[in-house]
């Protein structure tokens, strides 16, 4: 069952949650138009939105987008604020499953970045094994760190494996060795985590936060 929030409810205060890093696309669609934009970061009072042209604010969003591959969220939004390119929204109706998944996601992410200096971002990258024969396989990335990350696949390589990396918006490359291995979901795909063989590699161009 969906919670309806009431845009002028003076205990409803969006800007009060933490915000978490969050970079996907998501789905925006309004009463005029149905749209493609990117996520800059969210909390569970709303979203920070990147779209060309935004949807003017006062706007009613039906949206759409996954937290993690496999967990896809709906929500309705008003569009609180917006400039240049970016606009900021708030949920006006979220379900109660939807809201839990977002405060875990939010939780875990700024917990996460704290303790290790990773960051939670999905970029589309390639992988590949080390064989002549051997295929380029699509994968997402989940979290990054200066020496690695975690991404999400649904090729089956194991703990030990050497891959050659491949950034396709930086053209990027690099090898990277598979440290862990575990199924996510029942649909096949696999949460490998893994760390660039050349030490000092600065491959993601990143300021990542201080481990704590």
């Amino acid at each position: 069952m969906a919670n309806s929030i009431s845009p002028n409810d003076p205990h409803h205060q969006p800007r009060a949650y933490p915000r978490a890093p969050l970079h996907g696309p998501i789905e925006v669609k309004s009463q005029s138009r149905l749209a493609i934009g990117q996520i800059e970061n969210i909390s569970l009072g709303g979203l920070l939105v990147s779209c060309e042209p935004p949807p003017p604010v006062s706007s009613e969003l039906k949206l759409m987008f996954n937290l993690a591959p496999g967990r896809t969220v709906s929500a309705k939004a008003v569009v609180r604020h917006a400039k240049d390119k970016f606009f900021g929204v708030q949920f006006s109706e979220l379900s109660s499953a939807a809201k839990d998944a977002i405060a875990e996601y939010c939780q875990a992410s700024l917990g996460h970045a704290r303790r290790s200096g990773r960051i939670q971002q999905r970029l589309l990258v390639t992988i590949r094994g080390a064989r002549k024969n051997d295929q380029d396989e699509l994968a997402e990335t989940l979290t990054l760190s200066r020496n690695g990350g975690l991404l999400a696949c649904r090729a089956k390589f194991t703990v030990g494996s050497r891959l050659e990396l491949f950034w396709p918006e930086k053209k990027r490359r690099a090898m990277i060795e598979v440290v862990s291995s575990a199924p996510v979901g029942p649909n096949g795909l696999l949460e490998l985590g893994f760390h660039f063989i050349e030490e000092q590699l600065d491959f993601w161009d990143i300021e990542f936060p201080k481990p704590s």
